[in-house]
């Protein structure tokens, strides 16, 4: 349609100019005249929208130059694309990500310290639009090779180069001031970080004070008043919590004994409930294979019990390197032919597994799956189990169902995941 109304244009032009059959149709040059004109007006009309459509092309093509597409090994089916990446003025790392995967796409927001390598999420959701922010994210060890610990490493590395500026900073500060621009900075960043119950980057900024040797007794008292005010209030039986409270005391005062006799009960109550929890893990012998596997209490007694996800714990012999096992188990009285499994937590959303499940029945169905969990699965179980709220959802090929995940089984994830981690350790 579009290259019949340019024919007949053309064909209006050059009579208008008189190259074919001069004037004729329209009698006189002034008809002729205007004939022109309204040609001219039409190809501009019509021009723009071609060469929008170009113009498009060129913006997207500038668009998708700003953002860097970082491989995942641990996510294979997916590209990651890095769209922002920031250091904070706390010197922290602010981290926004793209996932293009079989599920579909989704954004995270990444809070990463560098030093130590410690990660946590400020936001996530399938769009930009749809990320809900966290204001204080709690920041955990990754896991080496997961999906966080390559964005978390790719984004120190980009860092790196802004760093030479922030050194070329501090040698400029006046002599005179004795060094307060730097002791202002680093005193902010201890005492947003005991805000936030980031007792062990607190801990790391202050020690950066006593090394550089520009630490005050004035605010060493404040701040451990301050920290007072936030350890006494928590249970004793939170070992974790305590501990790192104390550490940052000691930091702070380690000429009181009385924080160092907290430390080391803190630490001898985590050894004891370490062992207490290993012997709380059931055990099986497979005399044949020459395998021993430890299950938790809450574990399922049967495939038909009800739908979850759980782990356990497989080693060769006495000291062999321990492995994980991941088993998810869909039933109920009708088939939905699980192709895969989304997890919901807090708001969150994530895929855990993609594929075949294998299937039995009776008076009911069952629906399962037993794998290696790989490194990206381990740490969706970790948030998982970290979570208030988090529910699967099994995708089947017509329906869904959706299983509401109890206190008790994300317990017991945690439960085996640090006896896992116990268990390699001692290896």
């Amino acid at each position: 349609m579009e290259v019949a109304i340019y024919i007949i244009l053309m064909i209006m032009m050059l009579s208008a100019l008189g190259i074919i059959y001069p004037y004729k149709p329209f009698k006189k040059r002034t008809n002729a005249f205007i004939v022109l004109v309204i040609c001219f007006i039409a190809f501009g009309v019509m021009a723009p929208e071609a060469d929008s459509s170009k113009t498009g092309k060129v913006s997207n093509k500038v668009a998708e130059a700003k953002e860097e597409m970082i491989n995942v090994p641990s996510d294979p089916k997916a590209k990651y694309f890095v769209v922002k990446n920031d250091t904070r003025v706390d010197g922290m790392v602010e981290v926004t990500t793209r996932r293009e995967g079989p599920s579909g796409t989704s954004f995270a927001i990444r809070l990463i310290q560098c030093e130590p390598l410690l990660s946590g999420y400020i936001a996530e959701g399938d769009t930009v639009s749809d990320l809900t922010h966290k204001n204080r994210p709690t920041l955990s060890e990754l896991v080496d090779g997961s999906i966080s610990d390559v964005i978390a490493k790719y984004a120190c590395i980009k860092r790196l180069p802004r760093e030479p500026l922030q050194k070329a900073s501090r040698t400029i500060e006046p002599v005179e001031d004795g060094g307060s621009s730097k002791r202002a900075r680093i005193e902010q960043a201890v005492r947003e970080s005991l805000e936030a119950h980031q007792w062990i980057d607190a801990k790391n900024h202050y020690q950066r004070l006593v090394i550089s040797e520009i630490t005050t007794a004035e605010f060493a008292g404040q701040m451990e008043a301050h920290m007072l005010r936030l350890v006494k209030p928590i249970p004793a039986s939170e070992y974790e919590i305590n501990l790192q409270g104390y550490e940052f005391l000691v930091a702070v005062q380690p000429k009181k004994n009385e924080y160092q006799e907290k430390v080391r009960f803190y630490k001898e109550s985590i050894e004891n409930s370490r062992k207490r929890l290993i012997s709380r893990l059931r055990v099986k012998e497979d005399k044949v294979e020459g395998v021993t596997w430890f299950k938790h209490p809450n574990e399922p007694k049967y495939l038909n019990s009800r739908s979850t996800v759980y782990l356990y714990i497989g080693r060769k012999g006495k000291s062999g390197t321990p492995w994980l096992r991941m088993k998810i188990q869909y039933t109920s009285t009708d088939w939905l032919f699980v192709e895969n499994v989304k997890a919901w937590y807090d708001g969150a959303k994530e895929t855990l597994f993609v594929g075949r499940f294998e299937r039995d029945n009776n008076t009911t169905i069952w629906e399962w799956v037993d794998i290696s969990p790989k490194s990206d699965q381990i740490e969706l179980l970790r948030s998982i189990a970290k979570s208030k709220e988090s529910i699967l959802r099994f995708e089947g090929n017509q329906y869904h169902r959706d299983v509401k995940l109890s206190a008790g089984d994300k317990a017991a994830i945690r439960d085996v995941l640090e006896a896992y981690e116990i268990m390699k350790g001692k290896n």
